[in-house]
């Protein structure tokens, strides 16, 4: 996280407990980063990017990515960073984050 940019203090010890949360033991973690764009005009003015439900097609690419490495599903969580909230409300995403497999950040 320090490699890219001077985290406040809040966002430090966001990330130190999402990680720590995602990671709850396994081995591996792939980062996904969803921009959804202009879900939040009241914070900043961004154009839009992907419409939420496009978080599937990441959630699918991570699993490829999976398979592809030959990583056993119990092994591996998924950290999704991401510019709206509304991602949690997706169902594959509430599901998955129900199974402790993803954290979202």
């Amino acid at each position: 996280l320090e490699l890219l940019f001077e985290p406040s203090p809040l966002l430090a010890e966001r990330h130190s407990s999402v990680h720590a949360a995602a990671r709850a033991g396994r081995r591996h973690l792939l980062a996904i980063h969803f921009r959804a764009g202009n879900r939040s005009p009241e914070r900043w003015s961004d154009p839009p990017r992907h419409g939420v439900s496009e978080i599937d097609f990441s959630l699918a690419c991570a699993e490829a990515v999976e398979r592809q490495l030959g990583w056993r599903d119990e092994d591996v969580a998924w950290y999704i960073a991401t510019d709206t909230t509304a991602v949690a409300d997706v169902p594959r995403v509430a599901e998955l984050q129900a199974k402790g497999k993803v954290a979202i950040l």
